[in-house]
C-alpha cells in the first residue's frame, strides 16, 4: 500500500529545461510533480530518507515518457495533427521538385510539377477526416506552415501549398543517460 510522503529531487537543478515557448516553461512544474509521482508511486523498496522519499533517475525517465510528445507539442507550437498534415505536404512538395528535376534532366521543356492540394487530396493524403483536415489547414496557415495556393478564387474549392516546417519539431531534454552522467559527475567534485 502506498504511503503519503514527500518527495526529495536531489537532482531537480541539473534538469535543463527549455525557455521558450512560455508553455514549455510553464509545464516545468508539471514535469517535476510527474517525477514526484513516479518516486511516490515506486516508493517501496526504498528508504525513507527524515521523511522524504529520494527521486531516482528512473523517475526522471518515467516523467519524459509521459510529458515528451506534450512538450513536443508546446515546442513546436502545433498539435500533432497539424505537424502530420504539414510532413504529408513537404513530401508531396519534395516529390514535385524531384519529378520537376527527372523532366529537366530528360530535356523536357515543362518541367514544373504542381505540389499543391485540396482539402479532400489531404484527406486522402493523411488519412484524416475533412473536419480534422480543416482544423489543421487553420492551424497550419496561422502559423505559417501552410499558405494559400495563388490564384484561388472565392466559390471554387481553394488550394493550399507547403510553406516550411516547424523550426524546432521537439523539445529537447536530457535522457536518462546523460543525467546519470550530470549526477556522477557532480558526486565526484
Amino acid at each position: 500500500m502506498l504511503k503519503a510522503a514527500e518527495v526529495r529531487i536531489p537532482f531537480s537543478e541539473l534538469i535543463s529545461f527549455p525557455k521558450k515557448p512560455l508553455r514549455v516553461r510553464r509545464d516545468h512544474p508539471k514535469f517535476l510533480e510527474t517525477i514526484e509521482l513516479s518516486s511516490l508511486m515506486h516508493q517501496k523498496g526504498r528508504e525513507s530518507i527524515n521523511g522524504f522519499i529520494e527521486a531516482e533517475v528512473q523517475d526522471y525517465g518515467h516523467a519524459v515518457k509521459i510529458l515528451q510528445s506534450s512538450l513536443d507539442e508546446a515546442v513546436r507550437q502545433c498539435s500533432t495533427k497539424c505537424l502530420k498534415l504539414v510532413e504529408w505536404a513537404e513530401t508531396r512538395f519534395k516529390e514535385a521538385q524531384a519529378k520537376s528535376e527527372r523532366l529537366k534532366d530528360k530535356g523536357a521543356t515543362m518541367t514544373y510539377v504542381n505540389s499543391d492540394f485540396t482539402i479532400i487530396e489531404a484527406v486522402k493524403g493523411t488519412g484524416y477526416k475533412k473536419g480534422t483536415i480543416e482544423k489543421a489547414l487553420k492551424e497550419a496557415r496561422d502559423y505559417g506552415y501552410i499558405e494559400y495556393a495563388p490564384g484561388n478564387t472565392p466559390g471554387t474549392e481553394f488550394e493550399y501549398r507547403f510553406a516550411t516546417l516547424p523550426e524546432n519539431l521537439t523539445c529537447k531534454l536530457l535522457s536518462v543517460e546523460e543525467l546519470a552522467v550530470k549526477i556522477n559527475g557532480r558526486l565526484t567534485q
